[in-house]
């Protein structure tokens, strides 16, 4: 419904948001817009047959500062499902103050020190050990949580949730790669390993209910959680 007049309006409002953000911001490269539309249906023989779809629109930009002779780059994107939901300035000012604040960065010497994650740097590590929550890897005991169940593993000030509902969400969708609905499920309560994330066939296996995690990439491969 929005004309490509507008979206390529979108992706040189971003590219100049970039450049006026800082007078060190020298260039603004790849300045994209992009949009997808996710249409899926499942039908089988047990009696499913569900359809939904959702659009995503997304913009992404990487700025690049300069002084003093050292050259800094950073990249910055962001999602939304509606858009004009879209602020483009907002993404270009982000991007040009993450590659400022590179500038004059030094090595630290090797020692104790208090460090602050930025939500993306934490975002990575999260995924790094998701796969410990995965009721696949549990019950074949390649998870080093398969046996801490209830157990304080991380500090109480951290609670980690899968939300397959989560407004706005890049992967949310009513129901999973089997038809399953959606759920929200806390992995991690206050430090204590609290659920797995499950499938259809690890829940068969461990004598419960999947937690709508399963995916699949086309119709040639099998669901994974």
């Amino acid at each position: 419904e929005i004309s490509d007049e507008e979206k390529i309006k979108a992706a040189r409002a971003l590219e100049a948001a970039v450049r006026e953000a800082d007078p060190r911001i020298k260039r603004a490269r790849d300045a994209r817009y992009s949009e997808s539309m996710v249409r899926t249906a499942i039908v089988n023989s047990r009696g499913i047959d569900e359809n939904a779809q959702r659009g995503l629109v997304m913009c992404s930009v990487q700025a690049i500062a300069e002084e003093n002779g050292l050259s800094e780059t950073a990249y910055e994107s962001v999602h939304h499902i509606r858009f004009d939901e879209l602020d483009v300035a907002a993404v270009g000012k982000s991007a040009s103050q993450s590659a400022v604040s590179l500038l004059g960065a030094a090595q630290l010497k090797t020692g104790r020190y208090h460090v602050y994650f930025e939500s993306r740097a934490a975002t990575m590590m999260l995924s790094l050990i998701m796969r410990q929550f995965f009721a696949e890897n549990v019950q074949r005991h390649k998870s080093r949580l398969a046996d801490k169940m209830d157990e304080k593993v991380m500090s109480e000030l951290l609670t980690i949730v899968d939300d397959g509902l989560l407004p706005g969400g890049m992967g949310s969708f009513s129901f999973d790669a089997e038809g399953v609905a959606s759920q929200r499920t806390v992995v991690v309560n206050k430090g204590e390993v609290s659920a797995w994330l499950y499938d259809e066939a690890s829940a068969l296996r461990g004598g419960t209910q999947s937690t709508g995690n399963a995916r699949r990439s086309n119709v040639h491969s099998a669901p994974t959680i």
